[in-house]
């Protein structure tokens, strides 16, 4: 069962926030009012199944695929160029060994055509290829290099400002969480991704690596709690 998420609380934020985003970040709250927020629709999800993601995967393939190398990193054309397998591979409905062996076969299938016609697709799918091998080089990491639960990877976050607990301080643990969550932080990249992430339940890399780098470095909220609310959400 869900538990229901703490009310925002507006007010003056402790002297551990980052003294450069301070006065931008105390300024800019919107108005927490649900008009403010994006209605989520159940349907506007993604279904998460072994039929749903081969028929994603085939899209992409043969449709989608074409744009993926200069698209990518645009919340704009991201949704149509990029691949949407990543909560299919991450529940488990589509291995990677299938994505890799159906996008080597499609691009043996793409060599056999003009090259001058087929060489945007022939880029972008052996784009696309070497990042089924960066998230398992990234998996690996996390076996290789374990004290990553504990410690900061850039070196210049161990000694920063401490990460805000909701057991040290609960109201503005809750305040910047809440904030982050609904899209209300002020910082329009920030948000606009944050609502797009609740009303559709999926973002570009590029825009989640943005989210979570944003609220573990500059709301000083623990990864832990990051985790579980991003995690959360996918399971709708």
């Amino acid at each position: 069962m869900m538990q229901e998420r703490p009310k925002s609380h507006k007010g003056k934020l402790s002297a551990s926030f980052p003294e450069k985003l301070k006065n931008i970040f105390q300024d800019k709250f919107y108005d927490n009012s649900e008009t403010h927020r994006p209605s989520i629709s159940e349907s506007e999800y993604m279904n998460v199944s072994e039929r749903s993601g081969n028929l994603i995967l085939k899209d992409f393939l043969n449709n989608r695929g074409q744009k993926y190398r200069g698209c990518i990193s645009s919340m704009n054309r991201a949704t149509e160029a990029c691949s949407r397998l990543s909560a299919q591979i991450a529940w488990g409905s589509l291995s990677l060994r299938t994505v890799l062996q159906e996008c080597d076969k499609r691009i043996e299938e793409i060599n056999t055509k003009d090259p001058i016609t087929s060489k945007h697709w022939r880029f972008s799918l052996v784009n696309f290829r070497s990042r089924l091998f960066w998230h398992s080089h990234f998996v690996q990491k996390l076996e290789n290099q374990v004290d990553m639960e504990f410690n900061a990877v850039n070196k210049a976050f161990r000694s920063g400002l401490p990460c805000i607990y909701a057991e040290i301080d609960n109201c503005e643990h809750n305040k910047r969480l809440e904030a982050w969550l609904h899209g209300e932080t002020g910082f329009p990249a920030i948000d606009a991704a944050m609502r797009y992430y609740q009303r559709y339940g999926w973002l570009n890399f590029r825009s989640r690596a943005i989210i979570t780098s944003f609220a573990c470095n500059a709301l000083r909220l623990p990864w832990q709690t990051v985790l579980y609310e991003l995690s959360e959400d996918n399971n709708v």
